[in-house]
């Protein structure tokens, strides 16, 4: 009488000591990175938040201070001005790439294509160029005498347009961000083209058939299917648009004057110049609680999308 529930009892406690095997086979592949990331991520993060309740002299941590240091970076201009590039850069950095990425995608994924594999390898060799190279290149490619962008404006016609783009205070900015967005195109690229891959196509066999043409296929076809391979390149984008210092450093420094400062260039001169320990600090822990918040809603919204798709 009591077989059928004892043997349904004994099937779960098998079941459940193969899972709490598996889970623990993971955690322990997962143990060694986990110590490095805690090691070199989460306590100097922790200690950053720790060090911006104190003072300094120099790079010497002194008395507590409290939110002091808070008060002193949010009465400065020069980081709300700051902000404001990091803003705009990220801005372009998220837009361009993305974009340009998912057209290429899309084209590439086309099967008229000739030549996709080669497109594909070309396509995708300035990601693995190194920032620093990079920066050395746009630098050369923007010299206001024999750089190829003022030449290649000259020769359609256009010599007005030219200019040293990165000793004009309002262009700068925005030329190291195309800059950037050329070496970066490629990530999203990739990313795009396998998720692109993996779409049925027998929905496009329908979509024909109803009489959608190729832009109305993309639009209702194509992106619906693709939302959360997109907010999951949002993602990746707006992080890596935020950890941008080597580039802007290398190309300008900041200048001219401060119209390429961002919130790592700020934070940089401040403790390595000024000698304002304490100042950095704060700004780093405030950059990092940015970053963090506005991840935290991307995360949020992909998983929503996942929800929705599943």
């Amino acid at each position: 009488m009591h077989s059928a529930p004892a043997a349904t009892r004994e099937g779960r406690r098998i079941r459940k000591s193969r899972l709490f095997g598996n889970q623990f086979v993971g955690y322990v592949y997962l143990l060694p990175a986990f110590v490095f990331y805690t090691l070199f991520v989460i306590l100097p993060a922790l200690r950053t938040f720790y060090w911006s309740f104190f003072g300094s002299y120099g790079l010497k941590i002194t008395q507590f201070v409290g939110l002091q240091n808070y008060r002193a970076l949010l009465s400065d201009p020069l980081f709300f001005e700051s902000v404001k590039h990091n803003i705009v850069w990220a801005a372009i950095m998220v837009s361009l790439p993305v974009i340009f990425g998912l057209l290429l995608a899309v084209l590439l994924a086309e099967p008229w294509v000739v030549g996709r594999t080669v497109f594909r390898v070309l396509l995708f060799l300035p990601q693995v160029i190194k920032s620093v190279v990079v920066a050395m290149i746009w630098r050369w490619m923007y010299n206001p005498v024999f750089g190829p962008v003022n030449e290649a404006l000259r020769l359609i016609g256009l010599g007005s347009v030219a200019r040293g783009w990165l000793g004009d205070s309002t262009w700068a900015l925005p030329a190291l961000a195309l800059g950037r967005s050329w070496a970066y195109y490629a990530f999203c690229m990739v990313l795009f083209l396998a998720a692109l891959q993996g779409i049925d196509e027998t929905l496009y066999d329908a979509a024909k058939i109803d009489g959608a043409n190729a832009s109305q296929r993309f639009r209702y076809v194509t992106l619906p299917q693709m939302k959360f391979v997109i907010v999951t390149v949002l993602l990746f984008t707006l992080i890596d648009s935020f950890k941008i210092f080597d580039m802007i450093y290398i190309a300008t420094q900041g200048g001219p004057g401060y119209s390429t400062w961002v919130m790592s260039i700020y934070l940089y001169d401040f403790v390595w110049y000024r000698w304002k320990f304490a100042h950095g600090v704060t700004t780093a822990a405030v950059h990092t609680l940015w970053v963090a918040a506005l991840t935290a809603l991307l995360t949020w919204w992909r998983r929503r999308i996942q929800v929705q798709q599943s």
